[in-house]
């Protein structure tokens, strides 16, 4: 999940960086874009579904929103997890 401005394209995938990155990698991420105005309201609504991507992307979380989401469990740190992922890219 991420957001962009109203004039930038619908499809981060088409964002020369992502293109790149998919190329580098081999990875394709399936994006979920909202539009700025709409961003916020998208996101509280995932989150307080339960219905969360694997991860957002410029989030917009303040450092008070963030201490709570991770007591809560809601996110999760990656440290432990990042190891594998870099491994997978090499």
């Amino acid at each position: 999940m991420t957001q962009s401005s109203p004039l930038a394209p619908s499809d981060p995938n088409e964002k020369l960086i992502y293109k790149r990155l998919e190329e580098k990698t081999g990875v394709h991420i399936d994006f979920t874009n909202f539009t700025s105005d709409s961003f916020t309201e998208k996101r509280n609504l995932a989150v307080a579904n339960g219905d969360l991507p694997n991860a957002i992307l410029d989030a917009g979380y303040s450092d008070h929103d963030l201490l709570n989401l991770g007591q809560d469990g809601t996110i999760i740190p990656l440290e432990d997890s990042a190891g594998v992922w870099l491994a997978a890219g090499s």
